[in-house]
């Protein structure tokens, strides 16, 4: 489980994929055979790419999901200041102002 939460955050991914690429299957008896199975390298890229891409993208995107939702809700809840509600009434202003073409 280590190696594949390991795996997961691309952290030195690739010494555990070359010592699996060079088990061999009767590894209590025989030592390790140098490129003895190059499959295990299409395993470690599936991973990778099902995990750290995918799987990582939508926890981000469902913990944002979650704070803006947290802060609409606070919003409507009126549980601003009125200092942060002017603030937030400047920076609405900004980015919807344009800049004047000086001539």
């Amino acid at each position: 489980m280590l190696t594949m939460f390991e795996t997961q955050l691309l952290e030195d991914w690739f010494e555990p994929m070359y010592r699996a690429i060079d088990t061999t299957a009767d590894s209590m008896n025989m030592g390790p055979i140098h490129d003895n199975r190059w499959g295990i390298c299409m395993l470690y890229y599936f991973f990778i790419f099902l995990m750290a891409f995918l799987v990582i993208n939508m926890f981000i995107s469902i913990l944002i999901s979650s704070f803006e939702k947290q802060h609409y809700r606070k919003l409507q809840l009126n549980e601003l200041t009125p200092q942060s509600k002017s603030w937030i009434d400047c920076q609405k202003f900004m980015l919807e102002s344009e800049p004047i073409a000086i001539l």
